[in-house]
């Protein structure tokens, strides 16, 4: 289902802005993993690998990548061989079910043998399912959506006159840095508690 790639050069944190023209993934869990951007990318989509996903070691997150892009640690770039997004999504969704959460411990060891049962057809896994499985679910998604916003009234979205006032003014706005301490004071730090210590109770951790 998919080849592992090698990384060779991996970006680091400080290398990231909002200035590069290339995506750099993380095992961040948000935004598509996606941290920041970078000047150049290492793994390039094109005709001959037009999408690959991005596996987070830590977070077990898949990231689908279709754009070129560097990657920061803690990941595993992976070409898959269905290239179809639909298919592609139902495998990354049955994958991730196979793969325990051990917290902030590395993943892949476990990933890379897990056995994934998937529909087929005729001998073959069976992508057109897949595909239909994935767009049935997205329709019925998008559609409760859309009945949710008539409903509470937030489908006109068009600003008023007022909305469009605050857009104008916030033009106008005068900024300042002010030092973190100052305003909350000085941090503090209490006993590291592990998950080894962890016990059942009813104080949020």
């Amino acid at each position: 289902l998919f080849k592992p790639m090698t990384i060779r050069r991996k970006i680091k944190g400080e290398d990231v802005s909002e200035k590069g023209i290339y995506p750099a993934y993380s095992s961040d869990s948000e935004n598509n993993g996606i941290v920041g951007y970078y000047s150049a990318p290492e793994f390039i989509c094109d005709l001959n690998n037009p999408v690959y996903v991005v596996f987070g070691d830590h977070t077990r997150t898949m990231s689908i990548a279709r754009n070129s892009f560097s990657v920061l640690d803690n990941v595993k770039v992976l070409r898959p061989y269905i290239e179809n997004t639909n298919a592609l999504l139902f495998v990354c969704s049955v994958w991730k079910k196979q793969i325990p959460n051990l917290g902030y411990k590395r993943h892949w060891s476990i990933a890379k043998e897990c056995c994934l049962r998937l529909p087929t057809k005729n001998g073959k896994i069976d992508l057109d399912f897949m595909e239909s499985f994935i767009a049935e679910l997205e329709a019925q998604r998008v559609a409760e959506l859309s009945a949710y916003l008539t409903v509470s009234g937030l489908d006109n979205y068009e600003l008023s006159s007022k909305e469009e006032s605050v857009l104008k003014n916030f033009q106008s706005i005068k900024w300042d840095t002010y030092n973190l301490e100052k305003l909350f004071g000085k941090s503090t730090r209490g006993k590291r508690l592990k998950g080894d210590d962890r016990i059942e109770g009813t104080l949020p951790f």
